[in-house]
């Protein structure tokens, strides 16, 4: 299984329409497939949208707690659909900062709405 992020499908900071994959699969033996190709097309549909509630670098002592608040909201076209908006925190490598681990930080939290941050943990 391949995941690709719509960064990864960016070209110039613009997201595209039309996207060609070349596929080969080798096994542990050497052997591989043919290439076969996929073309995949966009669907033109608007997206989520999404905010936090915190500020762009947040300063914490070890004995503080603090919670960062997301929003999400879905573009008009779905609504009157049941639709339920799943959250999931995670820490995204930046070479900038000490790496955090987020699940000893935040415990539970990372699959909640609310973030919240123990400073001792960090």
């Amino acid at each position: 299984v391949v995941k690709l992020e719509s960064t990864d499908l960016e070209l110039d900071g613009e997201l595209g329409t039309f996207f060609d994959f070349l596929v080969v699969v080798r096994d542990f033996l050497g052997g591989k497939s043919e290439r076969v190709a996929l073309n995949v097309t966009r669907a033109a549909l608007p997206i989520p949208t999404m905010s936090l509630e915190a500020p762009e670098y947040l300063l914490m002592k070890v004995s503080q707690e603090r919670a960062v608040l997301a929003s999400a909201s879905l573009p008009a076209c779905f609504d009157g659909v049941n639709i339920k908006i799943e959250y999931r925190w995670e820490v995204v490598p930046t070479g900038q900062a000490v790496e955090v681990d987020l699940a000893a930080a935040a415990g539970t939290s990372v699959t909640q709405r609310t973030l919240r941050l123990r400073g001792a943990a960090m």
